[in-house]
């Protein structure tokens, strides 16, 4: 492995077991693992022993499939989420579950194959959340600065406002 690769292995291994060790702290009920590529990045073994191991989960890959997991496998009863990942107005931005889909979408709230119209969702994170293109920690700046809204609350981190 090539120095440079190795160390961002490195960095990305501590992030993900910073990012387990701090959600244990959360009353999670339920996780959504909406990783891209998930069967090619092996990095995120941590979390799948300290995380989606001892909790109930989906992983999805699609829009369609976070909709079906909100409205039918979880029957509209989580409506906070903690999001994460990695890269920083890249991936984490533009996926197709990414912020900018989940900005846009969660105003008009989702709707069921039935057209029904389901409870409004939070979504929120804070500075241990997301990496950027160079592989360090999201910081106050980077959620200001941001092209998508954010409130800040000083009692935990950033809530993202829907358009």
């Amino acid at each position: 492995m090539h120095p440079m690769h190795e160390n961002k292995f490195l960095h990305l291994k501590v992030f993900y077991q910073n990012l387990a060790d701090h959600i244990k702290k959360f009353n999670i009920r339920y996780v959504i693992n909406a990783m891209s590529q998930s069967d090619k990045n092996q990095v995120d073994r941590y979390i799948d022993r300290e995380i989606l191991s001892q909790i109930p989960h989906c992983t999805i890959e699609t829009w369609n499939d976070l909709n079906h997991c909100l409205t039918h496998t979880l029957d509209r009863s989580v409506t906070q989420w903690y999001m994460a990942g990695q890269t920083w107005k890249i991936c984490v931005h533009n996926n197709d579950i990414g912020l900018k889909r989940i900005a846009r979408a969660s105003s008009q709230a989702f709707t069921t194959s039935h057209c029904e119209l389901i409870n409004e969702f939070d979504f929120y994170a804070d500075q241990i959340s997301f990496r950027n293109d160079q592989n360090m920690l999201v910081e106050h700046k980077d959620f200001i600065e941001d092209t998508l809204q954010w409130e800040y609350l000083p009692w935990f981190g950033y809530k993202l406002i829907q358009n």
